[in-house]
Order: C-alpha cells, then sequence, then structure tokens
C-alpha cells in the first residue's frame, strides 16, 4: 500500500493500473536496448493502454511515437494531447478475408502504409500491438524493423495464424506482456510530477455511485457516447471523490 500525495487527484490515481502496464511493457524492451533516446515507436490501438504506453515512450527518449486506430478521433485526441507524436489510421478491409493468405496481404499493406508515415521501409525499432486482434498483430510483425522488438499487451483470440517466419528470419524479439510488478512507486511519481500533461483526460467519462455502475460498464464498451462525443477510459466514482 502507498500513499498518494496531496496533489493527485483520484481521476488521476485510477490510471495508475493501466499506466504500471505501460510501465512494466516499456521496461522490458529497455532491458533490450530497443527502446530509448531516439528510438521510432509503433503503438496499434489508441485505447488507455496503448495512449500510457505512447506516453512511457515519449518518457523514455523516443523521437517518433506513432500510434494508430480505426477510430481517427481517439489518434487525433492522442497526438493534440501529447501523447504520440504522430497518427496514423488504420483502415477497416473492405472485403471478408477467407484465406491466411488473404490476411498476411492485407497486414503487410497495412505494415507498409503505416511504415510510410515513419518516412523509411526498415521498420519501427519498437511495435506495442494493444488490441489482440489477429490482424494487427500481423501487421506489427511486419512492421518492425529487423533487430527490433514487439510487445504484444492486447488479450485477443488465444489462438491465431502468426507469420513466425518473418519475426524469425529477422531476429524480431517477440515479447509477452502482462499485468505488472513493482511499478506503483514509479507510476505515482510521475503522476505525481506532471509528466504526463493530459493525463485525466483519458478518462472521458464519469458515473456517480452503485446505480452509475451499469451505465460505467455499457459506455466502457462504446466508442462514442450520445452525442457523439469521444469515449476512451470511464470512471466509477464513489463515495463523494473528486
Amino acid at each position: 500500500m502507498r500513499r498518494l500525495p496531496d496533489n493527485v487527484s483520484f481521476t488521476a490515481a485510477a490510471l495508475l493500473e493501466p499506466l504500471s502496464v505501460a510501465i512494466h511493457a516499456t521496461r522490458r524492451v529497455r532491458k533490450l536496448g530497443t527502446l530509448g533516446p531516439g528510438s521510432s515507436v509503433l503503438i496499434l490501438g489508441a485505447g488507455a493502454v496503448g495512449l500510457l504506453v505512447s506516453a512511457m515512450c515519449k518518457l523514455s527518449g523516443a523521437s517518433k511515437v506513432v500510434i494508430t486506430d480505426i477510430n481517427t478521433g481517439r489518434t487525433s485526441f492522442a497526438v493534440e494531447n501529447a501523447f504520440a507524436t504522430h497518427a496514423h489510421g488504420l483502415t477497416i478491409p473492405s472485403k471478408r478475408l477467407d484465406t491466411v493468405e488473404d490476411k498476411l496481404d492485407t497486414a503487410k499493406d497495412s505494415a507498409n502504409a503505416v511504415k510510410a508515415t515513419l518516412g523509411r521501409e526498415e521498420g519501427y525499432d519498437v511495435t506495442f500491438e494493444c488490441t489482440g486482434m489477429e490482424i494487427c498483430t500481423q501487421t506489427a510483425i511486419y512492421a518492425t524493423k529487423s533487430g527490433g522488438s514487439l510487445v504484444l499487451l492486447g488479450m485477443g483470440n488465444p489462438i491465431q495464424t502468426l507469420p513466425i517466419s518473418a519475426a524469425a528470419l529477422r531476429e524480431v524479439d517477440i515479447l509477452g506482456g502482462f499485468r505488472y510488478a513493482n511499478t506503483y512507486k514509479e507510476g505515482i511519481e510521475i503522476v505525481s510530477s506532471g509528466l504526463i500533461p493530459a493525463l485525466e483526460k483519458v478518462v472521458t467519462h464519469k458515473m456517480v455511485g452503485v446505480e452509475g455502475v451499469q451505465g460505467a460498464f455499457e459506455m466502457a464498451g462504446r466508442q462514442t457516447d450520445d452525442l457523439g462525443g469521444l469515449v476512451i477510459k470511464v470512471e466509477c466514482a464513489f463515495g463523494g471523490g473528486d
């Protein structure tokens, strides 16, 4: 148990859990030396975890942090609030992908498109896959440069078809990421120091009291609210907190 500094709101404190996921994931690749000053980073998925991974990569010294999502509202939010340096919108395939070959060809096309944002063909130093979607994991493998690192954070279908030879032949290290350990001290220091200025903006909606719990879960499963507002993270507040 750790005491929160007086300048840390309950909303910011609630984000220490996803921030801890990001701290743990970035620690893993810093140990390999692929994330650091001047690194290029690709994040697939601009939800709360993807946004906070982006922020941690910037704090680690990455010079270019590109975030992707099919929801351009989320990618715009990421750049406008300095979570990432660049955004790239992913497109949904217009045709049904029935074969493995179709899926991998589509993933290659997506990887080439996002590498064009980087401005070089070899790919990214580090890629974080934060969606769990098979097509995104495939894209992530193709988008990572030779000798780079790929961290799998998204929890999707446990059985996926992946182009393993594309990783093995180019010596792309594939790392798993699940939860965290010994991260809250660093997380509290980051939050209390204001190193992620727009942190609380990740919470786009707040429900109050037990009666708001059901609505919170329903809202959390949406991309936009009834007024067209962006939905990222939903907070349930109890006991009159801020």
